[in-house]
């Protein structure tokens, strides 16, 4: 018996004996409450009352890896290139990702958490990172051109998140430059790219994803505007469908972008634009400019007309605010 046993089995957040569980996994009670005792480490809420046994707080949807798996083996996108691995609990998942970039070419690699200790962001911002409540992966992709071709990378993976937020029935999605995934101006999702290998060969990318779906308050934690899926996606639509069609549309706009570059999605990438024909304030360090978005370059360059003309920013460290609300 293991953690993710005792797991399935209370995830429905009803009542279950300690005999129950034991007769059901097979194990002694004592062996069923040396594994309950794990559950506060990742943040889980037991209750346990004698006579009834013991229930989790609120109801988990775990990801079902069986499912997920024929579910992308089904279709001719995501047939055979993805070899998925899945963690109950890690560090980060671009962490685990990279030891893998490490060991050997990890192309079509994907790591899957439940909860991550020190889940990670743009600029070195913590990702909060609750078990069982959201959806955290790493994907590893191998682009033979270099690191030139992969301008505008991070915005192809905004896009296949927000098209597959909108083909759900989410509305009020939109783009925040470079990869900020926002509904009614609230972070729901964010995107950190890391690499490895050569700068003019090939080179592994590890695309980090991180989607909040039953996300709780969080008590201040998060220090921007920000929100969960829950209350705008359609009733019995959960985490294993959200995962399983977003994998297929990150695929599907990888496999565009190694082709033709970023310039084939800007366009559906700008209609979903928050900041388009705003006044904007963008920080990089101890520069501030501010100006008017106009638009992006073909390799996803931030087109501002500022009083000295027009400028073009690229990502990094660059932040982008609208003044109105900044």
């Amino acid at each position: 018996m293991d953690l993710k046993q005792v797991l399935d089995t209370l995830a429905d957040g009803q009542w279950h004996s300690g005999a129950e569980l034991g007769e059901a996994l097979g194990v002694s009670r004592a062996a069923v409450w040396k594994q309950l005792q794990k559950f506060e480490a990742l943040g889980l809420v037991l209750h346990a009352v004698k006579g009834r046994g013991y229930r989790l707080v609120r109801p988990l949807e775990l990801i079902d890896m069986a499912w997920l798996e024929l579910e992308l083996a089904s279709s001719a996108v995501t047939r055979d290139l993805l070899t998925l691995h899945y963690f109950l609990s890690l560090d980060s998942s671009n962490k685990t990702a990279l030891e893998l970039t490490r060991r050997e070419s990890g192309h079509g690699h994907l790591i899957i958490a439940e909860h991550q200790v020190a889940g990670r962001g743009r600029r070195g911002r913590a990702w909060v990172s609750p078990f069982g409540e959201n959806i955290y992966f790493s994907l590893i992709w191998s682009f033979q051109s270099g690191l030139a071709a992969l301008e505008g990378l991070s915005l192809a993976v905004g896009l296949a998140l927000a098209r597959t937020l909108s083909k759900a029935g989410v509305s009020g999605v939109g783009l925040k430059w470079p990869n900020d995934v926002l509904i009614e101006h609230k972070k729901v999702a964010g995107i950190l790219l890391e690499l490895s290998g050569e700068a003019g060969g090939v080179c592994q990318v590890v695309i980090g994803v991180g989607v909040n779906v039953e996300m709780q308050d969080q008590m201040g934690q998060i220090t921007q505007p920000w929100c969960s899926l829950r209350p705008y996606l359609p009733e019995g639509y959960g985490r294993n469908r959200l995962l399983a069609d977003l994998l297929q549309e990150l695929v599907a706009v990888l496999q565009v972008f190694q082709r033709e570059g970023f310039v084939a999605v800007k366009q559906e990438w700008m209609s979903f634009s928050v900041h388009q024909g705003l006044a904007v304030r963008l920080q990089a360090g101890e520069q501030c400019t501010e100006g008017v978005m106009v638009g992006l370059t073909d390799t996803g360059g931030l087109r501002v007309a500022t009083e000295q003309g027009e400028e073009v920013f690229h990502g990094g460290e660059v932040s982008v605010r609208a003044l109105s609300t900044s």
